[in-house]
């Protein structure tokens, strides 16, 4: 059974890579646009654990380079700002994420004007947050974080003009790292609590605009 699993995928990848290949033999070579969007990422697993849902909203910016249609290079860096307030632990909560990423896709037909593509995006990201404990003595808490991810993914995108497009992306996010600093701010002595996160599983879905120049 696993076996003819892994036959049918294999079959599977080869017809739309062949497909991607045949379409791209009369096709423009080289294509170079701009994209922006926004995206929602969401984390349900971390270290193993299941996690309350943690969304983050933030906007991305984009490089597509295609290739003859059938690969897609997309250099992107992704940026958010957030804060939470009177929460049950924290006075308050705020922090900014700035992401720089690269993607890689073979690119399919869906229809005359739109198509599909599927791969993966790799990513580094820095974050830096800041936490207002409660409590008799409240705690300031600093942390500077530096994680990467590896994220595959698909999308599809509709052409208004040959030159202007309208897309979706689904991405599964594997994410790994651990705090690089973490300050402590308290009229009280803290014993610090060793953070070694993190290994963690997440969902990001995004719309984006793309325009292409050449």
């Amino acid at each position: 059974m696993k076996e003819a699993l892994r036959t049918a995928l294999a079959c599977g990848a080869s017809a739309l890579l062949a497909t991607s290949v045949a379409r791209g033999q009369g096709a423009q070579p080289l294509k170079v646009g701009a994209g922006i969007g926004a995206y929602l990422a969401t984390t349900f697993v971390v270290d193993g654990q299941l996690d309350v849902p943690s969304p983050e909203v933030g906007g991305t910016f984009l490089v597509p380079v295609d290739i003859a249609d059938v690969l897609r290079l997309e250099p992107s860096l992704d940026w958010t700002h957030y804060a939470a307030l009177e929460s049950a632990a924290y006075h308050r909560m705020y922090g900014t994420r700035v992401r720089g990423g690269l993607g890689a896709f073979v690119l399919f037909e869906l229809a005359p004007d739109a198509r599909g593509y599927v791969g993966a995006r790799g990513s580094v990201s820095y974050l830096s947050y800041h936490t207002a404990q409660a409590g008799a003595l409240p705690v300031t808490v600093e942390v500077s974080d530096s994680e990467g991810s590896v994220s595959p993914g698909l999308g599809a995108e509709y052409f208004l003009t040959p030159h202007f497009s309208l897309g979706g992306e689904l991405r599964f996010d594997f994410t790994f790292g651990r705090p690089s600093d973490v300050r402590y701010f308290s009229l009280a002595p803290i014993e610090p609590e060793p953070d070694t996160r993190r290994h963690a599983l997440g969902v990001t879905t995004a719309f984006v605009v793309r325009t292409f120049f050449l």
